[in-house]
């Protein structure tokens, strides 16, 4: 199973979940705006004695900071939500080093590296007690590959650099999920909150 089918799965999962928050996030929201109109509308009322101008004014500045109230709670409805996919994340990634096709997932990690560098020559660090092929795999792409004598800690993966040091690619699994997240924050803002 790539990272990839890893990532999409993860999202089929929390698309329940996302559908929940956001359920409560626009409940909660409207709550909040329906008491402030109707508390707009109770000192409008005891207000416009003193002038209608001042009414309006009090109406705006109630109504607003309702505004900012729900965008705070749309706010943390998506941190949480972005949190508990992280969290979910995380729990299927430590299960991917038992799996059986951990090596062949490693193996598409260096090969993706390899071709984006687009080096004659590159350096591979792999975890602790992972052992692969690396002469077939540069036999395939057509590269040399040195395997470097550290090692990638966390999660697993594996790093892809040029011998110098200057081009790298890190596909490790944590920071595989770092840009997932990224993307990530974005569609959920976008999908889920509108763009707010």
């Amino acid at each position: 199973m790539g990272a990839d089918e890893i990532i999409k799965k993860i999202e089929e999962r929390a698309g329940a979940e996302v559908e929940k928050i956001l359920q409560e996030a626009n409940r909660r929201r409207d709550e909040i705006l329906e008491e402030a109109r109707e508390e707009a509308e109770r000192r409008k009322q005891a207000i416009l004695e003193k002038g209608e101008k001042d009414a309006i004014l009090e109406k705006q500045r109630i109504i607003a900071d309702a505004k900012l109230k729900a965008r705070r709670l749309r706010w943390e409805a998506q941190e949480e939500l972005i949190t508990r996919v992280f969290d979910a994340a995380k729990s299927e990634i430590e299960k991917v080093r038992s799996d059986s096709r951990y090596n062949d997932i490693l193996t598409g990690l260096i090969k993706e590296g390899i071709q984006s560098i687009g080096a004659d020559e590159v350096e591979v660090l792999l975890p602790d007690g992972v052992s692969l092929d690396l002469d077939s795999i540069a036999a395939e792409l057509g590269v040399k590959i040195i395997p470097s004598e550290e090692r990638v800690a966390g999660m697993g993966g594996v790093i892809v650099r040029t011998r110098d040091g200057k081009i790298e690619v890190n596909n490790t699994f944590e920071r595989r999920m770092e840009r997932f997240l990224e993307d990530l924050r974005g569609e959920v803002t976008t999908t889920l909150f509108g763009g707010a």
